[in-house]
């Protein structure tokens, strides 16, 4: 299988080779095309545009792309699986979506399973210690599956309705399109961008960005997937979704809402978020 590569790296120094090295390692018989390592310093939206205009003259294998300015922070590592068999692997900023939401985002997955890492992971260098070795893993055959749970939000992909589709949910759902008259604990910061407000909740809630967005769009999809009114029958929809789980749920005439049970997703289950 092919893996590609993109770096903000240069080629000055020995980061491109000590990656090649760990990929032979671990996949020996995976071909690596040099994308460009010619990425200006810390340019995430540079280097996505590069992947996206890329992308599509590559052949379909791994797409493994490191530009990473909060490298040793709290940015989650990340491997996604497109529509048409892709794998892009790389940190949680915003480098891969641009590239895999045109291809159509099927699954994506958090990289924290120890055995598809070097066994000592530094603070400053994960392109060789996390990346490259999920990259070479997957190459090898390991399915996206057994990295990591999955993860319903990407930074960057924050609208509700790429996520819907990606769900097969109405995106024209109330859930979607009535906001204003409806303010839940998480949406007016998250959604309407209120800087302030939302490093406020991140310390309040102490979480990150991600985990608040992944919060905050299950509650929204509680909304959405049985044209849930009730803010507290969404919370309870939302707890299903991050555990995992499907609710599967029709309105009654009375438009209340009444579970027919849920149904297990494909793949291993998110982590549920609770309030603190």
């Amino acid at each position: 299988m092919v893996i590609t590569f993109l770096t903000d790296f240069g080629l000055q120094d020995d980061f491109v080779g000590t990656c090649h090295g760990v990929i032979a390692r671990i996949a020996p018989d995976a071909r690596v095309i040099d994308v460009t390592h010619g990425i200006a310093p810390q340019a995430i939206l540079q280097g996505a545009i590069v992947l996206r205009n890329t992308v599509q003259f590559m052949p379909v294998g791994v797409h493994l792309a490191v530009v990473d300015p909060d490298v040793g922070g709290d940015r989650r590592a990340v491997a996604v699986r497109t529509a048409d068999g892709r794998a892009f692997v790389g940190p949680d900023n915003g480098l891969l979506v641009v590239a895999a939401d045109g291809l159509g985002i099927v699954a994506a997955h958090e990289l924290t399973d120890g055995r598809y890492r070097l066994p000592e992971v530094s603070r400053t260098f994960h392109a060789r210690d996390v990346f490259a070795p999920a990259a070479a893993h997957i190459a090898a055959g390991v399915p996206l599956e057994e990295l990591g749970p999955w993860t319903w939000v990407l930074v960057r992909s924050q609208d509700w309705k790429p996520i819907s589709r990606m769900l097969r949910l109405n995106p024209e759902s109330p859930a979607f399109t009535a906001l204003e008259p409806r303010e839940t604990f998480l949406e007016e910061a998250l959604f309407l961008h209120d800087p302030l407000r939302t490093a406020e909740l991140m310390e309040e809630w102490q979480r990150s960005m991600p985990k608040l967005l992944e919060l905050a769009v299950t509650h929204e999809l509680g909304h959405a997937i049985c044209e849930e009114p009730n803010e507290a029958a969404a919370d309870h929809i939302a707890e299903e979704l991050r555990k995992g789980r499907l609710m599967r749920c029709r309105i009654s005439t009375e438009h209340e809402r009444k579970s027919v049970g849920t149904a297990d997703l494909d793949g291993p289950k998110p982590n549920a978020l609770r309030a603190p």
